[in-house]
């Protein structure tokens, strides 16, 4: 029998925050770090961002490969295809732009990026938000930068 529903929920929480600073961390100590007898700085952001990107397809492979069912999706390929273009592109400019700011800064601007998002959907994809839906994009946003 497995465990409780609360349990589990407790350990997939402490999973995604264990991991995520783990990432952080990691990540902050490769393009902060000075290497080599001279003092080099890693500035191969571009390969750091193929190699995280070659395990995630591999494990995303493994995943499709034990858990997928064929039948469930519908999706047109090329829309798979934008979103990984666009991906890549943040991730590439999220990596390049730890040379420069630290990890807690990057994080707390990506925080503020649904702001932009509601206001782009509003203005240009006549996208209709309730005021409770604005109230909580800004308790949380306000709520990261504290």
């Amino acid at each position: 029998m497995g465990l409780p529903r609360e349990v589990s929920l407790l350990i997939y929480i402490s999973g995604i925050y264990v991991f995520y600073l783990w990432y952080a961390i990691t990540q902050e100590k490769i393009t902060k770090s000075d290497f080599g007898p001279e003092g080099e700085r890693f500035t191969f952001t571009f390969f750091l961002l193929f190699i995280q990107c070659g395990v995630g397809c591999l494990i995303a492979a493994l995943f499709e490969i034990l858990f997928w069912k064929r039948d469930t999706n519908k999706t047109e390929q090329y829309k798979f295809a934008v979103i990984a273009v666009l991906y890549l592109a943040a991730m590439f400019a999220s990596n390049a732009a730890l040379i420069y700011v630290p990890y807690p800064t990057q994080v707390l601007a990506k925080s503020c990026k649904p702001i932009p998002v509601m206001i782009i959907g509003f203005l240009f994809l006549k996208k209709h938000y309730t005021i409770k839906e604005w109230l909580f994009v800004l308790l949380i946003v306000t709520g990261i930068s504290m």
